[in-house]
């Protein structure tokens, strides 16, 4: 943040200036400062319409180790002000007293900050529990909300089943979904969840929206099955594009468990249709989540998994019974690619049941990509480079790795 900021200013009468005997921080111009999370228009406008006040942003402050600002009053940005609104952001910290003098009476803002600083410097499986009934108290949702988002759904285990209750009641869908996002993240934001994992947990949905419906929060437990299908489809669609087949057998293998899980406590809801159609409408690689999910299924009848289970079964049989590959069949299956005009004839050279090699004379970073593509998706080709002419030729041979991977399969 350091590195987008700027060292403050301070006013003294009609000048502006900097003096870091006085002022010693760093801030950061609205400009480059947005505001997500809360609805901060609403709440805004809701201060604007009860007080009859309007605020604007000035500058975000980062206040570093040993920065600070002599006591002072504060300038007036505009003609119209009457106030300066301090919002603190969560961060972990230590010291940075905010002292208030008016009329001969001091109030230091610290003891307030460190009463919710475990929410936000780490917050843990314990605190979970306080802080849903606390959230179902509260009169405001966007609050009740930014008080929850810091925790993981991994932690959410049945004896959260009454505080999860209680929140179903006080707050409606919209409100949920918004927590539920929050809570399981996207697939490019990073938090703390301690040994909680999240396929683990995935697997033990059964118990945990059993005790939801037996709270009578079965609204919740919909959602909650829901929000944990949207991450697993992102998760199996994902790894299904992965180009190495070892790397997405095997990370496709990891999902048959959570997936189990997800399917039984779905069970008898409109939700495990979709998942069973969603599954069914993908391509034979993904058996190897299938299987693993079947494997790892409990005991008992259930509708979806003996739909899936009928659908592996017809999928394998298709599989065994096409005829061996001839030997000269030496087209190699590929489904990679990123689209470009080098991926298209590479395609078109693996396609091909009667070329074996190709000679193709390409500059060094085109040879780089076609190489990288082969590396990429494991695929049965040597290759090699004639250093003569220019550009140079990149060779492409099959081998008869793709016989024996055929044969052992």
């Amino acid at each position: 943040m350091i590195a987008c900021a700027r060292p403050t200013r301070f006013g003294r009468g009609e000048q502006t200036l900097m003096d870091l005997s006085v002022r010693g921080t760093w801030e950061i111009t609205p400009d480059q400062v947005t505001l997500t999370g809360l609805d901060w228009d609403a709440i805004l406008a809701e201060v604007r319409d009860e007080l009859g006040l309007r605020a604007a942003p000035h500058a975000l402050l980062v206040y570093g180790k040993g920065q600070f600002f002599l006591p002072h009053q504060d300038s007036e940005k505009d003609d119209t002000m009457i106030g300066t609104l301090v919002v603190s952001l969560p961060s972990s910290h230590t010291g940075g007293e905010l002292v208030i003098e008016h009329h001969g009476k001091t109030v230091t803002y610290q003891e307030s900050a460190e009463s919710v600083a475990p929410f936000w410097k780490a917050p843990g499986p314990e605190l979970l529990e306080p802080a849903l009934h606390t959230a179902a108290g509260l009169a405001d949702p966007g609050l009740a909300l930014m008080l929850l988002r810091p925790f993981a759904v991994e932690w959410v285990t049945p004896a959260h089943a009454g505080g999860l209750a209680a929140l179903a009641a006080r707050y409606g869908e919209s409100w949920h979904r918004n927590l539920l996002d929050a809570w399981f993240g996207s697939r490019n934001t990073w938090r703390y969840t301690g040994d909680a994992d999240r396929k683990g947990w995935a697997g033990a949905l059964p118990g945990l929206t059993a005790a939801l419906r037996d709270a009578g929060a079965a609204v919740t437990a919909g959602w909650l099955l829901a929000a944990s299908w949207g991450w697993l489809d992102d998760d199996i669609r994902l790894r299904l594009r992965y180009p190495s087949p070892a790397t997405r057998r095997k990370q496709l293998a990891e999902l048959g468990k959570p997936l189990a899980g997800l399917l039984a406590a779905a069970d008898g809801t409109t939700l495990a249709g979709q998942i069973v159609t969603a599954l069914r409408d993908h391509g034979d690689d993904v058996l190897a989540c299938l299987l693993p999910m079947l494997r790892a299924a409990g005991p008992g009848p259930s509708a979806p998994l003996e739909e899936l289970a009928r659908d592996c079964e017809r999928r394998l049989a298709v599989i065994t019974g096409r005829p061996a590959r001839a030997d000269d069949d030496w087209s190699v299956p590929w489904s990679g690619g990123c689209g470009c005009d080098l991926c298209g004839t590479l395609g078109g050279f693996l396609a091909d049941r009667g070329e074996r090699t190709l000679e193709w004379p390409l500059a060094e970073a085109r040879r780089k990509h076609v190489k990288g593509q082969i590396s990429a998706a494991e695929l049965p080709v040597r290759h090699e480079t004639w250093k003569f002419g220019s550009p140079h030729t990149l060779v492409l041979t099959k081998t008869d790795e793709l016989f024996r991977r055929e044969a052992k399969a």
